[in-house]
Protein backbone atom coordinates (compact mmCIF):
# COMPACT_ATOMS: atom_id res chain seq x y z
CA UNK A 1 0.00 0.00 0.00
CA UNK A 2 1.36 3.44 -1.03
CA UNK A 3 2.15 5.49 2.13
CA UNK A 4 2.79 9.33 2.40
CA UNK A 5 0.03 9.64 -0.29
CA UNK A 6 -3.19 11.40 0.71
CA UNK A 7 -5.99 11.96 -0.86
CA UNK A 8 -7.22 14.81 0.52
CA UNK A 9 -11.57 14.71 1.24
CA UNK A 10 -11.77 14.68 5.22
CA UNK A 11 -12.21 18.19 5.53
CA UNK A 12 -11.25 20.12 2.23
CA UNK A 13 -14.11 20.66 0.34
CA UNK A 14 -13.43 21.10 -3.10
CA UNK A 15 -15.21 24.13 -4.00
CA UNK A 16 -15.41 25.55 -7.51
CA UNK A 17 -15.36 29.54 -7.50
CA UNK A 18 -14.74 30.47 -11.35
CA UNK A 19 -12.83 33.37 -12.36
CA UNK A 20 -12.03 36.45 -10.32
CA UNK A 21 -11.35 40.24 -12.11
CA UNK A 22 -8.81 42.68 -11.96
CA UNK A 23 -10.70 45.94 -12.82
CA UNK A 24 -7.69 48.17 -13.77
CA UNK A 25 -4.16 47.44 -14.96
CA UNK A 26 -1.21 46.71 -12.91
CA UNK A 27 0.22 50.59 -13.08
CA UNK A 28 -2.72 51.52 -10.82
CA UNK A 29 -2.60 51.47 -7.02
CA UNK A 30 -6.54 51.93 -7.17
CA UNK A 31 -6.91 48.22 -9.23
CA UNK A 32 -9.77 46.78 -7.38
CA UNK A 33 -9.68 43.06 -7.07
CA UNK A 34 -12.99 41.03 -5.79
CA UNK A 35 -12.74 39.19 -2.56
CA UNK A 36 -13.34 35.71 -2.61
CA UNK A 37 -15.77 36.32 0.81
CA UNK A 38 -17.52 38.68 -1.63
CA UNK A 39 -18.96 35.71 -4.06
CA UNK A 40 -19.04 33.28 -1.15
CA UNK A 41 -16.64 32.91 2.64
CA UNK A 42 -14.00 29.51 2.18
CA UNK A 43 -14.84 29.64 5.88
CA UNK A 44 -17.10 26.77 6.53
CA UNK A 45 -16.87 26.42 10.07
CA UNK A 46 -17.04 23.28 12.37
CA UNK A 47 -13.12 23.32 11.03
CA UNK A 48 -13.45 23.07 7.92
CA UNK A 49 -12.43 25.15 4.71
CA UNK A 50 -12.86 25.02 0.77
CA UNK A 51 -9.69 25.05 -0.77
CA UNK A 52 -9.94 24.29 -4.72
CA UNK A 53 -6.66 22.09 -6.41
CA UNK A 54 -5.06 21.13 -3.04
CA UNK A 55 -1.88 21.19 -2.36
CA UNK A 56 -0.78 19.59 0.95
CA UNK A 57 2.57 20.07 2.84
CA UNK A 58 3.50 18.57 6.10
CA UNK A 59 5.91 21.54 7.70
CA UNK A 60 9.07 20.70 10.19
CA UNK A 61 7.16 21.04 13.10
CA UNK A 62 4.50 18.33 12.19
CA UNK A 63 1.46 20.40 11.23
CA UNK A 64 -0.01 20.68 8.13
CA UNK A 65 -0.51 23.28 5.18
CA UNK A 66 -3.00 23.43 2.37
CA UNK A 67 -2.88 25.80 -0.54
CA UNK A 68 -5.02 26.10 -3.49
CA UNK A 69 -6.77 27.90 -6.40
CA UNK A 70 -7.14 31.72 -5.80
CA UNK A 71 -4.45 31.65 -3.39
CA UNK A 72 -6.77 30.00 -0.94
CA UNK A 73 -4.72 28.46 2.52
CA UNK A 74 -5.48 26.94 5.73
CA UNK A 75 -3.18 24.91 8.45
CA UNK A 76 -4.14 21.94 10.72
CA UNK A 77 -2.36 19.67 13.62
CA UNK A 78 -4.48 16.54 12.63
CA UNK A 79 -5.71 17.51 8.87
CA UNK A 80 -9.09 17.16 10.53
CA UNK A 81 -9.96 20.56 11.72
CA UNK A 82 -8.62 23.46 9.59
CA UNK A 83 -7.93 26.81 10.23
CA UNK A 84 -8.13 29.86 7.75
CA UNK A 85 -4.75 31.28 6.64
CA UNK A 86 -5.79 33.31 2.86
CA UNK A 87 -8.64 33.19 1.11
CA UNK A 88 -9.28 35.10 -2.31
CA UNK A 89 -7.86 37.19 -4.84
CA UNK A 90 -7.32 40.38 -3.28
CA UNK A 91 -4.86 43.10 -2.40
CA UNK A 92 -5.05 42.35 0.84
CA UNK A 93 -4.17 38.51 1.04
CA UNK A 94 -1.41 37.48 3.38
CA UNK A 95 0.40 35.16 0.93
CA UNK A 96 1.96 37.81 -1.55
CA UNK A 97 1.17 41.08 -0.18
CA UNK A 98 3.51 43.80 -0.05
CA UNK A 99 2.59 46.82 1.55
CA UNK A 100 1.69 49.41 -0.78
CA UNK A 101 1.46 47.42 -3.93
CA UNK A 102 -1.98 45.78 -5.38
CA UNK A 103 -1.84 42.25 -6.31
CA UNK A 104 -1.69 43.00 -9.79
CA UNK A 105 1.12 45.14 -9.72
CA UNK A 106 2.93 42.42 -7.52
CA UNK A 107 2.11 39.80 -10.56
CA UNK A 108 2.44 42.17 -13.26
CA UNK A 109 5.08 40.30 -15.11
CA UNK A 110 3.13 37.27 -15.69
CA UNK A 111 -0.09 39.28 -15.88
CA UNK A 112 1.25 41.26 -18.63
CA UNK A 113 1.20 37.86 -20.65
CA UNK A 114 -2.81 36.70 -19.67
CA UNK A 115 -3.29 40.60 -20.26
CA UNK A 116 -2.24 40.43 -23.71
CA UNK A 117 -3.97 38.06 -25.11
CA UNK A 118 -7.37 39.61 -23.75
CA UNK A 119 -5.89 43.04 -25.54
CA UNK A 120 -4.94 41.51 -28.95
CA UNK A 121 -8.51 39.38 -28.23
CA UNK A 122 -10.56 42.87 -27.29
CA UNK A 123 -11.33 42.68 -24.37
CA UNK A 124 -12.60 45.21 -22.39
CA UNK A 125 -10.15 46.10 -19.42
CA UNK A 126 -12.76 45.58 -17.11
CA UNK A 127 -13.14 42.14 -18.05
CA UNK A 128 -9.15 41.07 -17.53
CA UNK A 129 -9.11 38.03 -16.04
CA UNK A 130 -6.67 38.03 -12.62
CA UNK A 131 -6.88 34.25 -12.07
CA UNK A 132 -3.61 32.15 -10.06
CA UNK A 133 -3.99 28.83 -10.27
CA UNK A 134 -2.95 25.71 -8.35
CA UNK A 135 -0.32 26.56 -6.64
CA UNK A 136 1.94 24.08 -4.98
CA UNK A 137 4.56 25.03 -1.65
CA UNK A 138 7.77 23.02 -1.20
CA UNK A 139 10.59 23.57 1.20
CA UNK A 140 13.80 23.68 -0.63
CA UNK A 141 17.05 23.08 1.39
CA UNK A 142 19.31 24.20 -0.69
CA UNK A 143 18.06 27.89 -0.82
CA UNK A 144 16.42 27.67 2.48
CA UNK A 145 13.46 29.00 1.76
CA UNK A 146 10.00 28.08 0.90
CA UNK A 147 9.11 28.41 -2.52
CA UNK A 148 5.58 29.31 -3.79
CA UNK A 149 4.85 27.65 -7.69
CA UNK A 150 1.66 29.67 -9.05
CA UNK A 151 0.53 30.31 -12.47
CA UNK A 152 -1.98 32.26 -14.04
CA UNK A 153 -4.11 31.66 -17.03
CA UNK A 154 -6.70 33.00 -19.36
CA UNK A 155 -9.75 30.64 -19.10
CA UNK A 156 -10.61 27.94 -21.54
CA UNK A 157 -7.14 28.72 -23.39
CA UNK A 158 -3.45 27.96 -23.89
CA UNK A 159 -2.46 31.29 -22.36
CA UNK A 160 -0.93 30.42 -19.45
CA UNK A 161 2.53 30.85 -17.28
CA UNK A 162 3.98 29.40 -14.28
CA UNK A 163 6.27 31.70 -11.68
CA UNK A 164 7.69 31.44 -8.74
CA UNK A 165 7.82 33.59 -5.15
CA UNK A 166 10.03 32.42 -2.01
CA UNK A 167 9.63 33.39 1.70
CA UNK A 168 11.14 32.51 4.89
CA UNK A 169 8.12 31.27 6.55
CA UNK A 170 5.12 28.87 5.43
CA UNK A 171 2.50 31.33 5.94
CA UNK A 172 4.02 34.17 3.84
CA UNK A 173 4.23 36.32 2.92
CA UNK A 174 6.06 35.38 -0.45
CA UNK A 175 8.26 37.52 -2.31
CA UNK A 176 7.74 37.26 -6.12
CA UNK A 177 10.99 36.05 -8.07
CA UNK A 178 9.67 35.41 -11.54
CA UNK A 179 7.94 34.05 -14.51
CA UNK A 180 10.03 31.24 -15.94
CA UNK A 181 7.31 28.88 -18.47
CA UNK A 182 5.25 30.15 -20.92
CA UNK A 183 2.45 28.65 -22.92
CA UNK A 184 1.05 29.86 -26.57
CA UNK A 185 3.48 31.99 -27.67
CA UNK A 186 3.99 32.51 -31.16
CA UNK A 187 6.43 33.23 -34.16
CA UNK A 188 4.35 35.13 -36.44
CA UNK A 189 6.04 38.31 -36.65
CA UNK A 190 9.93 39.02 -36.82
CA UNK A 191 12.22 42.07 -35.08
CA UNK A 192 12.07 44.92 -37.37
CA UNK A 193 14.32 48.10 -35.92
CA UNK A 194 13.84 45.77 -32.47
CA UNK A 195 10.35 46.49 -32.18
CA UNK A 196 8.18 43.87 -31.80
CA UNK A 197 4.98 44.02 -33.19
CA UNK A 198 2.72 41.28 -31.83
CA UNK A 199 3.18 41.21 -27.75
CA UNK A 200 2.63 37.36 -28.06
CA UNK A 201 5.98 36.77 -30.05
CA UNK A 202 7.89 34.33 -28.19
CA UNK A 203 10.58 37.05 -27.52
CA UNK A 204 8.03 39.11 -24.97
CA UNK A 205 8.43 35.48 -23.11
CA UNK A 206 11.48 34.70 -20.80
CA UNK A 207 13.17 33.56 -23.64
CA UNK A 208 14.40 37.26 -24.11
CA UNK A 209 16.17 36.62 -21.00
CA UNK A 210 17.94 32.63 -21.35
CA UNK A 211 19.10 34.36 -25.10
CA UNK A 212 20.89 37.06 -23.63
CA UNK A 213 22.25 34.71 -21.15
CA UNK A 214 23.34 32.64 -23.93
CA UNK A 215 21.25 30.00 -22.70
CA UNK A 216 19.59 29.60 -25.74
CA UNK A 217 20.13 31.09 -29.33
CA UNK A 218 18.40 32.92 -31.57
CA UNK A 219 18.09 30.17 -34.22
CA UNK A 220 17.13 27.63 -31.73
CA UNK A 221 14.12 29.65 -30.47
CA UNK A 222 13.39 30.71 -33.66
CA UNK A 223 13.27 27.29 -35.54
CA UNK A 224 12.07 25.55 -32.41
CA UNK A 225 9.28 22.67 -33.27
CA UNK A 226 6.55 24.28 -30.64
CA UNK A 227 4.82 26.27 -34.19
CA UNK A 228 2.64 25.41 -37.12
CA UNK A 229 3.04 26.33 -39.95
CA UNK A 230 1.49 29.94 -39.41
CA UNK A 231 3.53 30.38 -36.99
CA UNK A 232 0.93 30.24 -34.24
CA UNK A 233 1.78 28.34 -30.91
CA UNK A 234 0.82 24.12 -31.37
CA UNK A 235 -0.96 23.73 -28.45
CA UNK A 236 -2.33 20.47 -29.61
CA UNK A 237 1.40 18.44 -28.85
CA UNK A 238 3.13 21.67 -26.54
CA UNK A 239 1.60 22.09 -23.30
CA UNK A 240 -0.42 24.97 -21.14
CA UNK A 241 1.64 25.91 -18.32
CA UNK A 242 -0.51 25.66 -15.52
CA UNK A 243 -1.07 23.37 -12.46
CA UNK A 244 2.54 23.11 -11.04
CA UNK A 245 3.39 20.53 -8.34
CA UNK A 246 6.88 19.62 -7.65
CA UNK A 247 8.54 16.36 -6.17
CA UNK A 248 11.58 15.04 -5.18
CA UNK A 249 13.05 11.69 -7.14
CA UNK A 250 14.99 8.93 -5.45
CA UNK A 251 18.38 10.71 -5.41
CA UNK A 252 16.65 13.62 -4.09
CA UNK A 253 16.75 15.61 -7.73
CA UNK A 254 13.70 18.00 -7.96
CA UNK A 255 11.09 18.49 -10.80
CA UNK A 256 8.13 20.19 -11.71
CA UNK A 257 5.28 18.19 -13.45
CA UNK A 258 2.37 20.71 -15.31
CA UNK A 259 -0.18 20.77 -18.05
CA UNK A 260 -3.58 20.77 -18.27
CA UNK A 261 -5.61 19.63 -21.45
CA UNK A 262 -4.04 20.77 -24.71
CA UNK A 263 -0.83 19.49 -25.23
CA UNK A 264 -0.42 16.63 -22.40
CA UNK A 265 1.51 17.07 -19.10
CA UNK A 266 5.38 17.82 -19.06
CA UNK A 267 7.71 17.18 -16.26
CA UNK A 268 11.68 18.58 -16.16
CA UNK A 269 14.70 18.78 -14.00
CA UNK A 270 14.84 21.94 -11.73
CA UNK A 271 17.90 23.68 -10.48
CA UNK A 272 17.80 23.44 -6.73
CA UNK A 273 20.20 26.17 -6.19
CA UNK A 274 17.66 28.45 -7.77
CA UNK A 275 14.24 26.76 -7.83
CA UNK A 276 14.04 27.22 -11.48
CA UNK A 277 14.50 24.56 -14.45
CA UNK A 278 17.58 22.91 -15.72
CA UNK A 279 18.29 24.11 -18.73
CA UNK A 280 21.42 22.94 -19.52
CA UNK A 281 20.13 19.15 -18.84
CA UNK A 282 17.15 19.49 -20.94
CA UNK A 283 19.40 20.18 -23.79
CA UNK A 284 21.53 17.85 -23.41
CA UNK A 285 19.18 14.71 -22.67
CA UNK A 286 17.56 13.05 -25.28
CA UNK A 287 14.06 12.87 -25.40
CA UNK A 288 13.51 16.27 -23.77
CA UNK A 289 12.62 19.85 -25.30
CA UNK A 290 15.31 22.25 -24.04
CA UNK A 291 12.08 24.98 -22.96
CA UNK A 292 9.16 22.40 -21.79
CA UNK A 293 10.97 19.41 -20.72
CA UNK A 294 9.92 15.79 -22.04
CA UNK A 295 5.46 14.83 -22.62
CA UNK A 296 4.63 12.29 -19.65
CA UNK A 297 0.54 12.10 -20.28
CA UNK A 298 -0.62 12.47 -24.11
CA UNK A 299 -3.88 14.50 -24.32
CA UNK A 300 -6.26 11.98 -26.35
CA UNK A 301 -9.43 10.92 -27.74
CA UNK A 302 -9.35 8.42 -24.84
CA UNK A 303 -9.55 10.40 -22.09
CA UNK A 304 -11.82 12.80 -23.35
CA UNK A 305 -8.95 15.47 -24.06
CA UNK A 306 -8.57 16.00 -20.85
CA UNK A 307 -6.10 15.83 -18.02
CA UNK A 308 -5.43 17.98 -15.46
CA UNK A 309 -4.04 18.11 -11.53
CA UNK A 310 -0.85 16.09 -12.30
CA UNK A 311 0.84 15.17 -9.20
CA UNK A 312 3.98 12.82 -8.84
CA UNK A 313 5.41 10.94 -5.27
CA UNK A 314 8.01 8.53 -4.92
CA UNK A 315 7.37 5.78 -2.32
CA UNK A 316 10.54 4.43 -0.35
CA UNK A 317 9.11 1.75 0.29
CA UNK A 318 7.94 0.15 -3.10
CA UNK A 319 10.79 2.17 -4.87
CA UNK A 320 7.91 3.13 -7.34
CA UNK A 321 6.68 6.83 -8.54
CA UNK A 322 2.61 7.10 -8.45
CA UNK A 323 1.38 9.62 -10.84
CA UNK A 324 -2.05 10.92 -10.19
CA UNK A 325 -4.10 12.64 -13.19
CA UNK A 326 -7.42 13.67 -13.25
CA UNK A 327 -9.98 13.57 -16.61
CA UNK A 328 -13.13 15.00 -17.24
CA UNK A 329 -14.98 18.40 -16.94
CA UNK A 330 -14.27 20.32 -13.68
CA UNK A 331 -17.83 21.20 -13.01
CA UNK A 332 -20.31 19.34 -11.23
CA UNK A 333 -21.52 17.23 -14.20
CA UNK A 334 -17.81 17.27 -15.34
CA UNK A 335 -17.24 13.52 -14.70
CA UNK A 336 -14.27 13.97 -13.11
CA UNK A 337 -12.25 10.96 -12.55
CA UNK A 338 -8.44 10.47 -11.14
CA UNK A 339 -5.97 8.03 -12.55
CA UNK A 340 -2.92 6.83 -11.13
CA UNK A 341 0.14 4.91 -12.86
CA UNK A 342 3.28 3.24 -11.32
CA UNK A 343 6.86 4.21 -13.02
CA UNK A 344 10.20 3.21 -12.13
CA UNK A 345 11.52 6.44 -13.63
CA UNK A 346 10.13 10.42 -12.82
CA UNK A 347 10.87 10.46 -16.63
CA UNK A 348 7.66 7.71 -16.95
CA UNK A 349 9.76 5.60 -19.29
CA UNK A 350 9.10 2.66 -17.80
CA UNK A 351 5.82 1.98 -16.79
CA UNK A 352 4.54 -1.02 -14.45
CA UNK A 353 1.03 -0.78 -15.13
CA UNK A 354 -0.22 1.59 -17.88
CA UNK A 355 -3.07 3.69 -16.62
CA UNK A 356 -6.39 3.15 -18.67
CA UNK A 357 -8.89 5.80 -20.11
CA UNK A 358 -11.27 6.32 -17.41
CA UNK A 359 -15.24 5.98 -17.91
CA UNK A 360 -16.76 9.57 -18.57
CA UNK A 361 -19.77 9.56 -15.71
CA UNK A 362 -22.77 11.12 -15.74
CA UNK A 363 -21.63 13.14 -12.65
CA UNK A 364 -18.58 13.67 -10.77
CA UNK A 365 -16.59 10.96 -9.02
Amino acid sequence: MLRNTFIIILSILICLVGNIYGLKDASAPEAKIYAINELGSTEIGGGKVAVHDPSVLQDKDGSYYVFGTHLCAASSEDMISWKNLASGISDENPLLYVEGQTLRQTLSEPLAWTDAYQVLGNADEASWQTNIWAPTVIYNDTMGKYCLYGSCSVWGTSTSVIWLATSDSIKGPFKYEKAFLYSNFNNKTQYKDYIRTDSMHWSFTNMGELFRKGIFTYDEMKNAPWFREDGSYNQDVYPNCIDPALFYDAEGQLWLSYGSYFGGTYIMPMDESTGLPDYEYMKNTEGYDMYFGKKIVATTAANAFSGEGVFVTYDKESGYYYLFISYGGLNALGGSTSESTAVRLPTGLILTRQATAPQIMSTAV
